[in-house]
C-alpha cells in the first residue's frame, strides 16, 4: 500500500470509527419501562439508559453504572445497570429509596417528600467521541392532578397528599367545590400545558366555575408555585374565576376564597372573567375573596378587567407587582390594609365606575394600603 493510500485507509478508519459513537440517553422510568414524573412513597427508582457504543461484548450482557441524588443525599447512590439483552445497546436497574434513615452512603437513596431526583451518566463517548455527562430528573413523592375535569361534589387536597403537581389546566365545574387545606404545597409544570387550551395554552390553569376554598393559616401557608428547576416569572398562568357553565352565581354558587397563600412565578394570579351581575343577595358579597396572601415574582396580583363580581382584597402583601381591576359597576369592592413595594414606580389600578341601584347602592372600601413606588388610579 503507498503512503497516499495509506493515509486516506487510516482517515477513513478514523471517521468510521468516530461514527459508531453516539450519545448516551438516560431516563427514569416506571417498573414496566414507562416515563416516570413521579415516584410514589413505597416505589423504586427505575433508570434506563440507551447507548449503543456501550455493548462491549457480542456474546454477554454488559454493564455500566448511573449516579442517582437529591437534595437530601446530595452525593448520591451509584446504580449498577445491566444490558437487557446481548446487543441491545440498553441498560436497566434500580434502587430503593429511604425516607426515614440518615444520610449513608447504604445502597438507599435518602430523599424528603416531594424533592427532584437526578440520575446522571458519564456517557465516555459522545457523537463526536468526547466525554459527557447527560441527565434527567424525577421526584419523590408528588401527587400528579389529572388535567381536565376535576370532577365530584368536594375535591379535597390534603396536606398528607401534598405536594400536588399539575402537568394542564384544571377546571371546577359549577356543582363542584376543590378545597385545598392548609399546608398543602401545589406545583406548577412551567411553561407547559398539556391540554393546550384555555387563557394561554402554554401556561398552566386553575379554572374555577364552581368553587376554590383554599384557606390556609397563619402558622400552615397553602403555596402555589413552579415546579422549574430555576422558577421564572411567567412559569404558570394563575387562578382564573368564570361564571359557571350552568346555575347562578349568586347566593354561593361560584365563588373563590383564598387566605394566607403563597403565589410566586406566575402571569396573573387571581383572575376574575365573570361577565354576570351581582345585585340581588348580600350572600353573593363573598363571592372573591383574597386575604393575608403574599404575591411574589409575578405580574398582577387580581386582574379584573370583565363582570361586575363583588371582591374583597385585604391585608395582602405584593411585592413587585400590582392590581388591575378595570371592572365596571360592581356593588361592592374593599382594597383594605394591602402593603405594596415595588423596585421601581408602578401603578396599582383601580378602574371604578360607581351605580347606584335598587335595593342598595354600591360602596367601595379603599383605605389604610401601604404603598412604596406605587401608584393608586381611581
Amino acid at each position: 500500500m503507498n503512503r497516499t493510500l495509506f493515509i486516506l485507509f487510516v482517515l477513513f478508519s478514523s471517521f468510521a470509527g468516530n461514527a459508531q459513537t453516539v450519545t448516551g440517553q438516560v431516563q427514569f422510568t416506571t417498573r414496566l419501562g414507562g416515563p416516570a414524573l413521579t415516584y410514589g412513597l413505597t416505589d423504586s427508582a427505575y433508570v434506563r439508559v440507551t447507548d449503543a457504543d456501550r455493548n462491549l461484548s457480542a456474546s454477554n450482557a454488559d454493564t455500566l453504572s448511573v449516579r442517582i441524588s437529591s437534595p437530601k443525599e446530595p452525593l448520591g447512590e451509584k446504580v449498577t445497570l445491566t444490558e437487557t439483552g446481548v446487543n441491545t445497546g440498553i441498560f436497566r436497574g434500580w434502587l430503593r429509596f429511604d425516607a426515614t434513615g440518615a444520610v449513608a452512603q447504604d445502597g438507599f437513596l435518602q430523599v424528603n417528600k416531594g424533592q427532584k431526583l437526578t440520575a446522571a451518566y458519564r456517557d465516555p463517548a459522545d457523537d463526536f467521541g468526547n466525554i459527557l455527562t447527560v441527565s434527567t430528573s424525577s421526584f419523590y413523592g408528588l401527587t400528579v392532578v389529572p388535567s381536565g375535569i376535576q370532577s365530584g361534589t368536594t375535591i379535597t387536597w390534603t396536606q398528607g397528599n401534598s405536594p400536588y403537581l399539575l402537568t394542564g389546566d384544571i377546571t371546577i365545574p359549577a356543582g363542584s367545590k376543590l378545597v385545598i387545606q392548609p399546608g398543602v404545597e401545589v406545583r406548577f409544570k412551567p411553561i407547559s400545558d398539556d391540554l393546550s387550551g384555555g387563557e394561554d395554552p402554554n401556561r398552566i390553569e386553575i379554572r374555577v366555575e364552581g368553587q376554590l376554598d383554599a384557606k390556609g393559616t397563619a402558622a400552615d401557608s397553602i403555596r402555589f408555585i413552579s415546579n422549574g428547576d430555576v422558577p421564572a416569572s411567567g412559569d404558570w398562568y394563575g387562578i382564573v374565576i368564570y361564571n359557571p357553565s350552568s346555575g347562578s352565581n349568586v347566593n354561593g354558587g361560584n365563588r373563590l376564597h383564598v387566605r394566607h397563600a403563597v403565589f410566586s412565578h406566575y402571569t396573573q394570579a387571581v383572575r376574575n372573567k365573570s361577565s354576570q351581575y351581582y345585585w340581588g343577595s348580600s350572600n353573593s358579597l363573598d363571592s372573591l375573596v383574597v386575604l393575608r396572601s403574599r404575591f411574589i415574582s409575578g405580574g398582577s396580583a387580581l386582574t379584573s378587567n370583565s363582570g361586575t363580581r363583588p371582591t374583597i382584597f385585604s391585608y395582602n402583601k405584593l411585592i413587585n407587582c400590582g392590581i388591575e381591576d378595570n371592572s365596571s359597576w360592581s356593588r361592592y369592592k374593599a382594597f383594605q390594609f394591602n402593603t405594596i413595594k415595588n423596585a421601581s414606580s408602578a401603578t396599582i389600578v383601580l378602574n371604578i365606575q360607581l351605580r347606584s341601584e335598587s335595593p342598595t347602592a354600591s360602596k367601595f372600601y379603599i383605605e389604610d394600603n401601604n404603598l412604596e413606588n406605587a401608584r393608586i388610579n381611581i
